[in-house]
């Protein structure tokens, strides 16, 4: 019997998509400047699930720079109600799994960590749960 190739093995262990128990998908945008901002990332889970049934949302923020005014940031979320965060840095959706129980329940557990000058951890949970419609 032939041997099979790395390659034909590889493929074969691709799962199908309705194996694939945990999903993420990530878009992001880096820039690098040396004589500017210094480097900075950006990014959004799209499309993203944990066993088909968590869906998974959130932003991503990341900045350094040195120079006159230097900085360090660190984002997966957000930043603390006190914390300005400087000019250019877009609002961060909070890192969220949500459990859709059907038409008009859902569970959601939203987290943040956040480095800047303080490192802030909030989390948040929340059931939601109406009949007949949709909350406005």
């Amino acid at each position: 019997m032939p041997e099979i190739s790395l390659l034909a093995r590889m493929l074969m262990a691709i799962p199908s998509e309705a194996e694939v128990l945990v999903e993420i998908n990530i878009d992001s945008l880096g820039v690098l400047e040396f004589e500017g901002p210094g480097f900075l990332l950006d990014s959004t889970i799209r499309d993203s699930h944990v066993l088909h049934l968590f869906e998974l949302s959130g932003d991503i923020a990341l900045r350094m720079a040195l120079g006159e005014a230097p900085i360090m940031l660190v984002s997966k979320c957000g930043f603390h109600p006190d914390f300005r965060p400087p000019p250019g840095v877009p609002a961060l959706a909070r890192l969220k799994a949500m459990l859709p129980l059907d038409d008009c329940a859902e569970v959601t557990l939203a987290t943040c960590f956040a480095v800047s000058r303080t490192v802030s951890r909030p989390l948040r949970r929340s059931i939601w749960c109406w009949r007949n419609s949709a909350p406005a």
